[in-house]
C-alpha cells in the first residue's frame, strides 16, 4: 500500500472556519478511495487497509459556524473521499470539496433543502439527493452543475451508479433507474405508499449484484429488480408481523446471500436469487451489516454489535456499546463505528474495545476509513481527522 507523504508545520493558522489542532502532523493524500456509501455497489462496509490503533487526532474544522439548525443540530450526509478530497454536506443546506492537505475548501454549491444521504462519484461527476427531490449532478472537480431533476418528494438515500444508469428512490417509496448523461427517467417503480400508516418511512439505499438491484421500502418487504428486463424479479417480508416492519438498511450481498433489517430488528439472510430465507436473527432495533471473507459485523441502533457466524445466523460475540450505531466500516481486523456519544474501534475477533473517543456532541453517520487515517463529522458540524499511530 502505498503510504501518505508526511509533512510537519511548525505552525497552524486558524481560518475562520477551523478551530482546532491535536497534532503537528497532518492528513495528506489518501491511499484509496471511498467512492459511494458502504464503499462498493454490494454495500459491504469493507475497506482493504492495515489501519489499526491507537489513533491520533490531526485535526477538527468548523464545517458550518454560521449554521441555520442550532437546535438539535444532526449530519446525516457520510463523507466520501477521492484522492486529496473529501466530500460532504454541511447544516447550511450546502454540498462541499474539502482539501486535506490545505484544509480549505475546493469548492461549495448551495443546495435547494438538506443533503441527508451520502453522494456517489462516477468518473468526473459526483451525484447527491435533497430533501427538496432534486437530484445533482456535478463535476467533482469544480462543483459546477452538469444537469440537476426535481422528483416528487424527498431524495434521502445514496445513488447506485451501474454502467450508465443511477438507481436511488425517494420518499414515494419508489424506485428509479435514470441516465447518469442526463437524469432522464429510464424506468420506475413505485410500491403503496405507508406515509399514512403508523411504520416509519423506508429509506434504504438501493443495492446491486449482477444485475439485480435489491431495494427495502416501507411496506417490510425487501425487492429484487432485474436490471435488464426492468422489473421485479422476488420480493421478500422481512418481518411477517409487527408494526415497525420498515426495511430501513440497505441490502447488504455477500455472493450468494443477502441480508438485510426491519426497523424493530429482524435481521434475516435470504438466497440472492430467490426469497428463501437461510436463517434469521433478533437484534436489537435495526441493524446495517458489514462484511469480509471470514466476519459478518452487524451495529444495531440499540447500541449492540455483534459479530454472527454467516452460516448458522448465530452469535459468535455481541458488544454493547452505545444506542444509536452507525453502520460498521471493516478491515480485516477491526470495526468502526459511532453514536450518540462516542468513535468506536472494536477487534473484530473478539469484541474487544480497542479505542474510543468522544468528540462532544452526536456522530450520525458512518465513518470514513480511508488509507491510515478515519475521518468523521459531528452532529454541531465539526469535521474530524484521526490518524493511525
Amino acid at each position: 500500500m502505498k503510504k501518505p507523504v508526511k509533512i510537519f508545520f511548525i505552525a497552524f493558522f486558524l481560518t475562520a472556519s477551523m478551530l482546532g489542532t491535536a497534532s503537528a502532523e497532518d492528513a495528506l493524500s489518501l491511499d484509496t478511495a471511498k467512492l459511494t456509501y458502504r464503499y462498493d455497489a454490494n454495500r459491504s462496509g469493507y475497506v482493504d487497509s492495515t489501519i489499526a490503533p491507537p489513533f491520533a487526532l490531526q485535526w477538527f474544522i468548523n464545517t458550518a459556524p454560521a449554521a441555520k439548525y442550532v437546535f438539535n443540530p444532526k449530519i446525516n450526509c457520510s463523507i466520501i473521499g477521492e484522492g486529496d478530497t473529501l466530500y460532504f454536506s454541511t447544516l447550511q443546506e450546502e454540498f462541499c470539496a474539502f482539501d486535506v492537505q490545505s484544509k480549505e475548501y475546493k469548492w461549495r454549491y448551495s443546495t435547494a433543502g438538506r443533503v441527508q444521504s451520502s453522494a456517489t462519484i462516477a468518473g468526473d461527476k459526483i451525484l447527491f439527493g435533497d430533501t427538496k427531490g432534486y437530484l445533482y449532478c456535478l463535476n467533482k472537480l469544480t462543483g459546477a452543475v452538469i444537469w440537476k431533476r426535481k422528483f416528487k418528494v424527498e431524495i434521502i438515500t445514496s445513488p447506485l451508479v451501474v454502467n450508465d444508469n443511477i438507481y436511488f428512490t425517494d420518499m414515494s417509496d419508489t424506485l428509479y433507474c435514470v441516465s447518469l448523461d442526463a437524469g432522464k427517467i429510464i424506468w420506475r417503480s413505485s410500491v403503496e405508499n405507508y406515509l399514512d400508516k403508523v411504520v416509519i418511512r423506508g429509506t434504504a439505499s438501493a443495492s446491486y449484484s449482477d444485475g439485480l438491484v435489491y431495494q427495502g421500502f416501507s411496506d417490510g418487504y425487501l425487492y429484487c429488480y432485474d436490471t435488464a428486463a426492468q422489473k421485479e424479479r422476488f420480493r421478500k417480508k422481512v418481518k411477517e408481523e409487527g408494526v415497525f416492519y420498515d426495511v430501513d438498511s440497505p441490502a447488504v450481498i455477500d455472493g450468494d446471500t443477502v441480508y438485510t433489517s426491519s426497523f424493530d430488528g429482524s435481521f434475516i439472510a435470504i438466497h440472492k436469487d430467490k426469497p428463501a430465507i437461510k436463517w434469521e436473527l433478533k437484534i436489537k432495533g435495526n441493524g446495517y451489516a458489514a462484511y469480509n471473507d471470514d466476519n459478518l459485523i452487524v451495529s444495531s441502533n440499540g447500541g449492540v454489535l455483534y459479530n454472527v457466524d454467516k452460516v448458522y445466523g448465530t452469535i459468535i460475540w455481541e458488544k454493547e456499546l452505545s444506542e444509536n450505531l452507525t453502520a460498521p466500516v471493516i478491515t480485516d481486523n477491526y470495526v468502526f463505528t459511532a453514536s450518540r456519544n462516542f468513535f468506536y474501534v472494536v477487534d473484530i475477533s473478539t469484541g474487544v474495545t480497542k479505542y474510543e473517543y468522544e468528540p462532544g456532541s452526536g456522530i450520525n453517520t458512518e465513518l470514513c476509513v480511508i488509507g491510515d487515517y478515519v475521518y468523521f463529522i459531528s452532529n454541531k458540524g465539526y469535521l474530524y481527522c484521526f490518524k493511525s499511530e
